[in-house]
């Protein structure tokens, strides 16, 4: 949330318990009272979604670099004995294929590991039965394949955070506009009571005090 829209919604929440001071005199005036329970639903939904728009995304890049080692380690443990088959064999089309290291594999950008990583896996599923003489069995594969699709759906989940963050942050935008639609409809309301103490207080409330505790007159449309 930027300090604008911090500052606006803290002018919101000021205005709202103002008004609540003075409920005795509008709450028996339809529109007025309706009004005021939008301004408390709005500030309910942006604080909500002010809440939602904090998705931290740091743990997750975290967990990606613990899940790529060991993806890394467990495809380099299967390629090794299936290399030596594909060069018993003299296939040197599955060699070059699935003959990789752990230096090799931590070089590869994540956007293409994951998917060089389960090319390798798929190549060794198609002989799995044929390593057993090698020391490997399927489960050995198997577990390749678990801890690479772990990595995979790492890789992405921070973007996905990441997009959904900013989603949040464009509709507190979208909530400060209705918070200030609604309080400019109380604002002409309010023109009910000018002279009296409500409603100076009222035109306090709705003075815009930035983070740093200076008031900004003209900041928001007060009432007149």
């Amino acid at each position: 949330m930027t300090t604008k829209q911090q500052n606006f919604a803290n002018m919101a929440h000021v205005t709202y318990n103002k008004l609540q001071s003075y409920k005795s005199l509008w709450e028996s005036i339809p529109q007025f009272a309706a009004l005021v329970d939008e301004l408390k639903t709005t500030l309910d939904e942006f604080a909500t979604a002010e809440k939602e728009s904090k998705i931290v995304t740091t743990g997750s890049t975290a967990d990606k670099s613990g899940a790529k080692q060991q993806a890394i380690d467990a495809v380099v443990k299967i390629s090794g004995p299936a290399a030596v088959y594909a060069l018993n064999t003299n296939n040197l089309t599955l060699y070059n294929q699935i003959n990789t290291s752990k230096s090799d594999l931590k070089r590869v950008q994540d956007g293409a590991l994951a998917q060089q990583l389960h090319a390798i896996i798929d190549e060794i599923e198609k002989i799995v039965d044929a390593l057993a003489d090698y020391g490997l069995s399927p489960q050995d594969v198997a577990d390749a394949k678990t801890k690479t699709e772990a990595y995979d759906a790492l890789v992405n989940h921070p973007r996905e955070l990441i997009t959904k963050r900013a989603t949040k942050i464009e509709s507190l935008a979208d909530y400060i506009d209705l918070l200030r639609n609604v309080l400019t409809r109380i604002d002409n309301m309010m023109r009910l009571f000018d002279g009296s103490e409500f409603y100076r207080d009222y035109k306090n409330a709705r003075k815009i005090v930035d983070l740093g505790g200076r008031s900004t007159s003209g900041a928001a449309p007060a009432a007149q």
